[in-house]
């Protein structure tokens, strides 16, 4: 059965208002964007820095299988009235039946966004019934294949970018807890490369690459990942023979109110079947291992310069 959310719209100010919600029922934030965090649309004049920073959607879980939902207007929308500014947001069990409970809620009223399959990975659309009551029809399609990671810091975006992209930040942060990281090169620009090497315990050496494909200081990194040689060329993972050639990373910074959001997306590349279900069955495994890098870079940013 679909599950209802209250969905509340703000103009422009929806950090301020879920901030103070947070205060009142506790609890924080397990999901949170802003404008400038979309992908630009190929035929749209470029956004301003305001409209970057209002909230895309926010998630404050309230209460047991029950949360409190919101966004910002866009900056180019007319404000909107106290009243009017309330939908109701349907989490549907499969795209069949948020088809059919779209067009049920739209019969004699308004569609004001199709339904329709969306960047965030979502079956979505708006509606307004013949009663007047605003109504929003998602269906989350399932995240096989995706490893998907957030962290809160109480740093500037610029500073985590920094210590993301430069060699003398990241052998202080980068893998897993105990391990000592070799920068071997560092060039963190589009078609540029990271090569490291970690030394393990046992006095083996894992070599990984990053190749950068994108970065949009201090938003984002966008990057493949892979196992490598000494040379830097493709390599078999470590102890790993199955593992995906390669890994597309997607690695989005935002911030909230002072507190700011790392959130990283892997996907598999030029990976069969066997590869890809070993990716998904080590999803668990690799939040853990990132929980602890997390942590390395939460102290090393409280020492940074």
């Amino acid at each position: 059965m679909a599950a209802i959310f209250p969905y509340l719209v703000f103009n422009g100010n929806c950090k301020e208002a879920f901030n103070f919600y947070k205060k009142v029922f506790g609890g924080d934030f397990n999901n949170i964007s802003t404008f400038g965090d979309m992908p630009p649309a190929p035929d749209a004049p470029p956004m301003n820095e305001a409209d970057k920073q209002r909230i895309l959607h926010v998630a404050l879980p309230i209460a047991k299988d029950l949360s409190l939902l919101g966004s910002d207007r866009p900056g180019a929308m007319q404000d909107g009235l106290a009243g009017d500014n309330v939908s109701l947001s349907v989490n549907a069990l499969s795209e069949a039946e948020a088809t059919a409970l779209f067009y049920a809620l739209a019969q004699d009223g308004k569609i004001t966004m199709p339904i329709q399959k969306t960047f965030w990975d979502a079956y979505f659309g708006m509606c307004t019934d013949k009663f007047g009551i605003h109504w929003m029809v998602n269906y989350d399609y399932p995240k096989q294949n995706q490893f998907i990671i957030q962290k809160s810091f109480k740093a500037s975006k610029g500073k985590i970018f920094d210590a993301f992209t430069k060699a003398e930040h990241m052998l202080h942060w980068w893998g897993p807890a105990g391990i000592q990281l070799e920068v071997k090169y560092m060039d963190a620009i589009p078609g540029g490369y990271f090569h490291y090497c970690m030394n393990l315990p046992d006095g083996n050496k894992m070599w990984g690459r990053f190749d950068y494909l994108d970065l949009q200081a201090p938003n984002s990194i966008q990057f493949i990942s892979y196992f490598s040689n000494e040379q830097g060329g493709l390599s078999a993972g470590y102890m790993m023979p199955n593992w995906p050639p390669k890994v597309l990373n997607n690695v989005t910074i935002s911030e909230v109110d002072g507190t700011t959001f790392m959130h990283i997306t892997g996907w598999p590349l030029q990976a069969n079947a066997l590869e890809i279900e070993t990716f998904n069955n080590h999803v668990e495994s690799m939040q853990k291992g990132f929980a602890g890098t997390f942590a390395q870079l939460e102290n090393y940013l409280n020492k940074m310069q």
